[in-house]
């Protein structure tokens, strides 16, 4: 795997030039590892002879991959190390070294829709509730002009 390494050297070396902190080249950095910890488990060793079927697999593995402290990916960490692949190939192909980009057309995991965080108290819709004149809010028919 030495080629895979001089990959994810000329990465860092890309991000370095454009500025990017070192917190966020760290991060790319542990995404790329995972992803070629990955390839070596699945017996792939050359990025340029992957192809967006194996990036998919890559996705699933992820998915039923349970993390550090042994929960469950969320989609958005799977989103968040699909990126770090992302970048990888999006760059390498923008510098020349591969003629391809397999993470071009992979969608990404779909994130849960959350309830709002702030909910009212039942004291304040409470408030809310009493909170109009119901003197002035009825209607009659001189407000409709009949």
């Amino acid at each position: 795997m030495p080629e895979l390494e001089a990959y994810a050297e000329k990465l860092k070396e890309h991000l370095l030039v454009l500025n990017y902190s070192t917190r966020s080249i760290e991060i790319y950095g542990y995404y790329v590892r995972q992803f070629f910890k990955y390839m070596g488990e699945m017996g792939l060793t050359d990025l340029a002879g992957l192809n967006p079927a194996d990036i998919r697999d890559y996705q699933t593995h992820l998915w039923e991959k349970a993390s550090e402290r042994g929960r469950p990916y969320s989609a958005s960490a799977q989103n968040n190390a699909l990126q770090g692949v992302r970048v990888l190939f999006r760059v390498m192909k923008g510098e020349g070294y591969l003629t391809s980009d397999p993470t071009r057309d992979i969608p990404r995991a779909r994130l849960p829709k959350r309830l709002p965080r702030s909910v009212l108290t039942q004291g304040e819709m409470r408030k809310l509730l009493n909170a109009p004149d119901r003197k002035s809010t009825r209607l009659n028919s001189s407000h409709l002009g009949i």
